[in-house]
């Protein structure tokens, strides 16, 4: 009935629209659009470049930069750029294992006589700088002198590795490296941590040795006991070279295989170097661990199962297990008082990314708990993600919304521009303003001017994209961002491909139209908005094309009851009246008299997609179909960016009609529901 009423040629699958029909829209762009045609690019971003970061170590002055790339194999991600940042959070976790007598055989300590052992004179240095020949020279005179001139350039002469001087040895130590015995080979890595950081990791030398010393771990780490291999990944930690480190991405495969072998100190070991790593070998499963981790959490402390959580969120692999979620709830809620802040928020981050809708009540409790004891105690980011967690299941509660926003506006310079995001994406979700003194979102809006946020925001595109759309989701326009976000040069730089252009661009630019400053007018072209309102639209459901998911069902009996409760398919249209909006609505109109009128056909022959629905006469409704996701999970309310929908509905002139699911599902009479619905003033 549906396709009787709309040409469902429209209405084809995204992907499949893109692959059959490229070259017809790339000709029509080309031909119809004065708006110019990026240059192609790839359609899927880079990865993430992963950057140098400086740690100071809790047993050497120096600190030891490195970079770090997604994982071990292709560290040409990172070829041009170095910064430097503490990781406080592996940093801690590493000082808990430190702590506990059970990985003392596991983790690496510095011999309090390492330094004084290989402590040199002025003398000393120029005897080995001065050796012509290395190549006669034994692995341990190799060693021994390197080791060295690592810890006399550590003290005395300041300079890396890759000075010219050392070239001659560092090739000899390179030749030879395979000649190592293990505890050559355990002090040469040792020795790699004194010297001063070189000013990129490809450097010739710094990149031969630290290349030269993994290639031999990974020759003998299948000969070596779990216990071994361990103990050596945390000298790859110590030299900040985990992630480059392609013993360290093999071994944890190794290790992984006979998980159930473990003790549970060697699982929460090799979880941490997970997180270390993030980029796990495709042979790594995870829910083995789970299983694991079932079996032996009781026994873990609260540091250890935030070890093992943060493994499993910066993995991006989320927790399924509900008994294990709703156990480190209750241990969190047990030990409020004694947790330690970045323990709270390696938790947090682990149950926002497994959040579960049948533990929504659970998880509200818990986020309930931490508002009560905690949340106000605790810095900005962790609180975000205490109220994602939340956030995720749609679960209204405004006490710890109005602690967030009390937290922000009391020091906003501490927040970064993501963290700004996901605050006014809390917010808007819920379409809640806590009344803060000044108000929260003038603050936001006077600290998008403000410098650091400025360069943040030229390099995050999508971050500040989404900020200023959930910020006119609130009804407030930063006319200064909008203007630059959506202005041909940005695009173009942001996306390069026309195609690729997020949507959050096409809201932004419908949203300031209808509810911003009067006289606003559209930035992007009409054809543009056109394509990107048809890519990103749900298209409308036909049995033909598969199977139905409950909101298709629900919108075809709305329809089909919709139509025979008016009289027949001439009194119905179903299209996208803002097609901003990626659902499509049912419209139809009633005269003074209550009875059905028969849809122009003009309106059944407009294009779908070609700008919004402006009704000309009164007595237009439109009905919303409610999905569960289109409302909050504890309370009758839709989410901010539905009621955003209705009030740009009632300013076109149509009275919204909206049939909530949860009342549709348990409705006997649905045919006299929609009757009431439609024909009673609301």
């Amino acid at each position: 009935m549906l396709c009787s009423k709309l040409n469902s040629r429209l209405f084809i699958s995204p992907v499949a629209f893109l692959k059959r029909n490229y070259k017809k829209c790339l000709h029509e762009f080309e031909h119809k659009s004065n708006y110019c045609l990026f240059t192609q690019c790839k359609m899927y971003k880079q990865k993430e470049q992963y950057v140098h970061r400086s740690f100071s170590s809790t047993h050497f002055a120096s600190s030891i930069k490195s970079e770090i790339i997604t994982s071990g194999q292709s560290e040409n991600n990172n070829e041009n750029v170095s910064k430097t940042f503490v990781e406080s959070e592996s940093e801690f976790h590493h000082q808990v294992l430190e702590s506990l007598n059970a990985y003392s055989g596991t983790i690496f300590k510095l011999d309090a006589s390492f330094i004084e052992r290989y402590t040199i004179t002025d003398k000393d240095f120029e005897d080995i700088v001065g050796v012509a020949d290395w190549e006669n020279k034994s692995p341990y005179d190799i060693v021994v002198s390197f080791i060295s001139l690592a810890v006399y350039s550590s003290s005395k002469l300041k300079v890396s590795v890759d000075d010219e001087r050392f070239d001659k040895l560092v090739t000899a130590f390179v030749k030879k490296c395979s000649t190592f015995t293990e505890d050559q080979l355990i002090d040469s890595l040792v020795a790699v941590q004194f010297w001063p950081p070189s000013d990129h990791v490809k450097m010739h030398n710094y990149l031969q040795i630290w290349k030269a010393l993994d290639h031999v771990c990974h020759d003998r780490y299948l000969d070596w006991t779990v216990d071994k291999m361990l103990f050596m990944m945390d000298l790859w930690y110590k030299i900040k070279l985990i992630r480059l480190s392609n013993f360290v991405y093999k071994g944890l495969n190794k290790i992984s295989r006979k998980c159930d072998d473990l003790t549970h100190h060697q699982m929460i070991q090799t979880m941490f170097y997970m997180s270390c790593v993030r980029k796990l070998h495709p042979a790594i499963s995870l829910r083995e661990y789970e299983h694991f981790i079932q079996k032996h959490i009781t026994q873990l402390s609260i540091e250890e199962i935030g070890i093992f959580s943060v493994a499993f969120f910066k993995t991006k692999t989320p927790i399924l297990n509900t008994k294990i979620l709703m156990y480190i709830m209750q241990r969190v809620i047990e030990e409020m008082d004694a947790i330690q802040e970045i323990t709270l928020t390696g938790i947090n981050k682990a149950l926002r990314l497994s959040h579960k809708p049948e533990l929504a009540f659970t998880t509200n409790d818990y986020v309930k708990k931490l508002a009560e004891s905690k949340l106000r105690s605790v810095n900005l980011i962790n609180a975000i993600h205490a109220l994602h967690i939340s956030s995720k299941i749609q679960f209204y509660n405004e006490e710890p919304i109005t602690i967030l926003a009390e937290k922000f506006c009391s020091d906003p310079s501490a927040a970064r521009l993501k963290d700004m995001e996901r605050i006014v994406f809390i917010l808007s979700l819920y379409n809640f303003i806590p009344p803060t003194t000044p108000d929260i979102l003038d603050i936001v809006m006077e600290e998008l001017d403000k410098p650091q946020h400025v360069k943040a925001a030229e390099e995050h595109h999508l971050t500040i994209l989404s900020l200023v759309y959930f910020l006119t989701l609130l009804r407030r326009y930063p006319e200064k961002h909008i203007q630059h976000l959506l202005s041909d040069d940005t695009l173009q730089k942001s996306y390069k491909n026309k195609f690729m252009i997020n949507v959050q661009a096409l809201q932004i630019d419908y949203n300031r139209v209808l509810e911003g400053p009067p006289g606003s007018d559209y930035l992007l072209p009409p054809t543009l908005r056109e394509y990107l309102a048809r890519r990103y639209s749900l298209f409308l459901p036909d049995e033909k094309y598969g199977n139905l998911n409950q909101y298709d069902l629900m919108m075809k009996e709305v329809t089909d009851l919709t139509t025979e409760l008016l009289g027949g398919e001439k009194y119905t249209l179903v299209t996208y009246p803002l097609p901003h909006f990626h659902r499509a609505d049912i419209l139809f109109r009633l005269d003074d008299s209550g009875q059905s009128v028969p849809i122009p056909d003009e309106l059944r022959k407009r294009p779908h997609f070609s700008g919004v629905l402006r009704p000309e006469e009164s007595g237009w409704r439109c009905v919303m179909v409610g999905g569960r996701n289109m409302y909050m999970y504890n309370v009758p309310k839709l989410v901010g960016e539905q009621q955003a929908k209705l009030r740009q509905l009632r300013l076109l002139g149509y009275m919204p009609i909206v049939i909530p699911s949860f009342n549709w599902k348990g409705e006997k009479n649905k045919k006299n529901y929609l009757k009431l619905k439609y024909f009673t003033k609301q």
